[in-house]
């Protein structure tokens, strides 16, 4: 398998084996609330609305706290860190089978571990407390407060951990909602590969990635084709047409904020995206594509690739 296949696929793997992850360790959270709110005092099955239950409250959130640090969880956190390791070794390995060689500097490097280290911290910690810590302690004071049934916490705290037909679990939303696995994963992966391209002068892509029964016209229209830098970076502003603008738009269903002719190398189709601009040899470019961009000012080739793939200049 070809580098920019592997980085393609994993763009949508990494992120679902997360989720998969995420999606078996929530029932174990759950049972562990479970077993720690039999700590609470009642009387015929309801909770009694006592300064020692708000008291049991704080003391089962902290055990809940102590419970997310064990390995359980973090090993899920540091599984997910490692990949954004191995995607960047992709990355190294192709360019040095696109372009020959690969490079990179201390900025560049320091750029990746500072993004990658960014989206583990927000998966553990006080990062946390909106996403899961609050939510729980807030059904739990209620339920003290409000006198009410034992059962019916059980049953509230089951839909807010592991979800239900019509939600999904507490961390299972967070990762895919407010702070989007995904997106952080795609974009970082991007992020260091136009660095590197930028570093070697990079002028060719292959726009590729997953198709899902969802994907937007933008990435559908460019999906499989080849593309100059110049094309790409017009994308945005919509000055140029044809073949190297596919299905043309300035603003497209889930774009991104902040796209502009720099960062659709890091953002593609925006929300979700798991399409990426993987630089490659012109050798690989088609002819048409390459004597496109002669013709609208985009390309000088040289007498050697004039020669070599029977261009017009």
């Amino acid at each position: 398998m070809s580098a920019i296949t592997e980085k393609a696929d994993r763009l949508d793997t990494v992120p679902q084996d997360f989720y998969d992850s995420l999606a078996k360790f929530e029932p174990r959270l759950l049972a562990k609330i479970n077993s720690l709110l039999g700590k609470l005092d009642t009387k015929n099955d309801r909770i009694k609305p006592t300064a020692g239950n708000l008291k049991t409250v704080n003391s089962i959130l902290g055990e809940i706290r102590r419970f997310m640090k064990t390995d359980r969880y973090t090993n899920i956190v540091k599984n997910f860190g490692s990949e954004f390791d191995k995607q960047a070794k992709l990355t190294k390995q192709l360019f040095e089978e696109e372009i020959g060689d690969f490079k990179s500097t201390p900025a560049s490097k320091g750029v990746f571990e500072s993004s990658r280290d960014a989206s583990l911290l927000l998966l553990v910690g006080d990062s946390l407390n909106k996403p899961l810590f609050s939510p729980i302690k807030a059904l739990m004071d209620n339920a003290v407060s409000q006198n009410g049934l034992l059962e019916d916490l059980f049953a509230n705290m089951s839909v807010l951990i592991t979800g239900n037909d019509d939600r999904l679990g507490a961390l299972s939303s967070y990762t895919s909602r407010e702070n989007n696995i995904r997106d952080q994963f795609s974009t970082s992966d991007r992020e260091f590969t136009q660095q590197s391209a930028n570093l070697q002068g990079v002028e060719w892509y292959f726009y590729t990635g997953g198709r899902v029964k969802d994907t937007r016209k933008f990435c559908e229209a460019r999906d499989g084709k080849y593309f100059h830098k110049k094309e790409v970076e017009l994308w945005v502003t919509n000055e140029q047409r044809g073949a190297g603008n596919p299905d043309p738009s300035k603003k497209w269903q889930g774009q991104r904020p902040l796209t502009t002719s720099t960062t659709i190398f890091s953002f593609c189709g925006g929300y979700n995206c798991n399409h990426s601009l993987m630089p490659v040899s012109i050798f690989k470019v088609p002819k048409s594509v390459i004597q496109r961009n002669i013709n609208n000012g985009n390309y000088t080739p040289t007498q050697t690739e004039i020669d070599e793939f029977g261009l017009v200049a």
